[in-house]
């Protein structure tokens, strides 16, 4: 059998090891892949498989290069990664081609245009918020939820000490402050979504009404094409200056994961002020680090980070201009979150055990997502046999939301 995906690939985001996750499973499982690359340049690559560039079609998405991929690999099933409110285009594009298409779905919020979806032969999400908010916005097509990985291997607790003389100790000496110093991570893409700004205006709230002199706000956040907020001139805006440390990041590359995993080593706190995440890679990178997690309690958080994180509840609401999806807007009990954690080394250590514990668990295994995801593509495509039920929807089992 032969697959075509289409999604990121080569590239550091959440996206991309989604569909390298999910491309490795089909070869275990037999198939042969091929792969219509986002944001891939055309280098040369490690993966076992053909992954063409999007751009040639004229778009980063590979709307307009789908139809001529279908025709020259001739798969049996395609599969394409993306947002609910841009399966549309690809429909249209593909509506004479007569081969199931499986959808790997990223909901960040309520209010999804589910209906998008339909015409899938199957439906796939991160979390069961995902599945229910599609399904309540429309969608009436089969489904399965299957969650995104981590790396246990890269991303681990480390020497922090070591680690902080390495890439903070230059830093913090020009500063004048000590290596003790608390350290309050974020890391993301410069997007309206992540509300950078709420980061930045709750570190400097907090850092003036308990009148913590010891602390810093490293953000690692890499343009990659997104510039919502302009980071050094809120720092200045909010009284902030010279205490938020921002990297010089490859806005294409990012750096290393090996790099990235040092970094996760210098929190004491990941903080996220999202507006809503389909899964929250990084704040699962940073759970597996040992770092104890501040995070919305909203859409993918507050399912599957309940049992390990301090979920900081959303006191209002912001609509996303022209897709409408409706994220949650944090609100200061972050603040709070912050003082607690720094004061009390205990409550960081029972959050940082919790995280462990939980990114410890098989289902968060890349091999384990590329498994599932392969058994679902293979029941999906293939006649189905009295022995071999298609996966549950959310029609026929409890939903907890």
């Amino acid at each position: 059998m032969r697959a075509l995906i289409v999604g990121d690939a080569c590239v550091s985001t959440g996206f991309a090891k989604g569909t390298h996750a999910y491309a490795d499973g089909l070869v275990r499982a037999g198939y042969e892949v091929h792969v219509l690359g986002m944001h891939y340049t055309g280098d040369p690559h490690p993966y076992p498989y053909p992954i063409y560039t999007t751009w040639p079609g004229g778009d980063q998405f590979g709307i307009g290069r789908i139809a001529n991929i279908v025709k020259q690999t001739d798969p049996d099933v395609i599969i394409i990664q993306q947002d609910p409110w841009n399966f549309s285009e690809y429909m249209g594009r593909l509506h004479d081609v007569d081969k199931p298409i499986i959808g790997v779905v990223a909901v960040d919020g309520k209010n999804c245009s589910g209906r998008s979806l339909n015409g899938l032969a199957m439906a796939v999400f991160w979390t069961k918020f995902g599945e229910y908010e599609a399904k309540i916005g429309g969608y009436a097509g089969k489904s399965a939820v299957i969650p995104l990985g981590v790396d246990l291997d890269t991303f681990k607790p480390m020497d922090r000490a070591a680690v902080r003389k390495e890439l903070l100790g230059p830093i913090f000496e020009k500063l004048g402050m000590p290596m003790d110093t608390f350290v309050v991570g974020a890391v993301g893409r410069n997007q309206e979504r992540k509300r950078l700004d709420l980061t930045i205006q709750y570190f400097a709230e907090w850092t003036q009404a308990k009148d913590v002199r010891d602390a810093v706000l490293w953000m690692h956040v890499a343009p990659t094409g997104d510039d919502a907020f302009n980071i050094k001139q809120l720092a200045a805006y909010f009284g902030v200056k010279g205490r938020v440390l921002v990297p010089d990041i490859n806005p294409r590359y990012g750096v290393a994961e090996e790099i990235l995993a040092k970094v996760y080593n210098l929190f004491d706190v990941y903080l996220s002020t999202t507006l809503g995440e389909g899964m929250g890679l990084t704040a699962m990178e940073a759970m597996a680090s040992g770092v104890a997690c501040v995070l919305p309690k909203w859409s993918a958080y507050g399912e599957w980070a309940a049992p390990a994180a301090w979920l900081a509840e959303c006191n209002s609401i912001s609509v996303a201009p022209k897709i409408n999806t409706v994220g949650g807007v944090v609100g200061n009990e972050t603040i709070k979150a912050l003082s607690r954690l720094r004061n009390d080394p205990h409550a960081r250590e029972t959050l940082s055990k919790a995280g462990i514990k939980l990114m410890a668990e098989p289902q968060y295994r890349w091999e384990a997502v590329g498994d599932k995801f392969a058994e679902v593509v293979t029941k999906t495509i293939r006649p189905v046999t009295k022995h071999e039920p298609l996966p549950v929807s959310v029609e026929e089992e409890a939903v907890s939301v």
